[in-house]
């Protein structure tokens, strides 16, 4: 934040209503898959028994780096309907 509101103070002719709207859109979207991707390891048992299943993760680590079936899908389409539909206790 620093950086930008310095460079805002040293270019201020090139700071254009079009360069903020981008800014602000890019850190929005970026929160929301924050939220979201948050969410889920939070909220939802899927997420939880991926460190279970099908290895341990403490004893398996390189399913860590492997993107062929990542934690935050570990939540099942039904998992979310059914999440989705329940109020919070």
């Amino acid at each position: 934040v620093q950086a930008r509101l310095s460079w805002h103070e040293r270019n201020p002719a090139r700071d254009s209503a079009l360069r903020m709207r981008t800014e602000w859109s890019l850190a929005v979207l970026l929160i929301a898959c924050s939220i979201i991707l948050n969410g889920i390891g939070g909220l939802w048992w899927g997420a939880w028994h991926w460190n279970m299943w099908p290895t341990n993760i403490d004893h398996d680590v390189s399913r860590v780096w492997d993107w062929k079936h990542p934690q935050f899908l570990g939540v099942s389409a039904r998992d979310w309907a059914t999440r989705v539909r329940e109020p919070a206790p």
